[in-house]
């Protein structure tokens, strides 16, 4: 009796094993922060934009923000038929091209906000 035990067993590992189906490889997910973007980084204190009335501006949040409490003085002494300062800053320090050409073709304050903010609302939705 013990040899047929043996043998039951022999025959049984014998016999081939059902393959299993190769695991589906998972998509991966790549989360991407929009704020790791140009748009969003602050820059280096020896690089950010430093107004007329000494209020240092690190990143385009920063501008944003300081237009709403930015005397109108200061603003046009930045943008003005000769210049645009910020256009500059944003075009060489930022790296945002297209912002920039955006911005020279505007001359008031608020039409710069705006024009920042859309900008900032596309990059963010770029990564939605």
């Amino acid at each position: 009796m013990a040899k047929k035990s043996k043998a039951k067993k022999a025959k049984a590992s014998a016999s081939p094993k059902k393959a299993k189906a190769p695991a589906k490889a998972k998509p991966k997910v790549t989360i991407r922060n929009p704020f790791q973007k140009p748009s969003f980084k602050k820059v280096n204190s020896d690089v950010c934009f430093v107004l007329c009335d000494g209020t240092p501006l690190y990143s385009l949040i920063d501008l944003v923000d300081a237009f709403d409490t930015m005397n109108d003085d200061v603003f046009n002494y930045h943008v003005n038929a000769e210049k645009n300062d910020f256009a500059n800053w944003i075009k060489d320090i930022i790296g945002e091209v297209s912002l920039a050409e955006k911005l020279l073709k505007e001359k008031r304050k608020e039409h710069h906000q705006l024009v920042i903010l859309k900008h900032l609302l596309t990059e963010i939705k770029k990564e939605l």
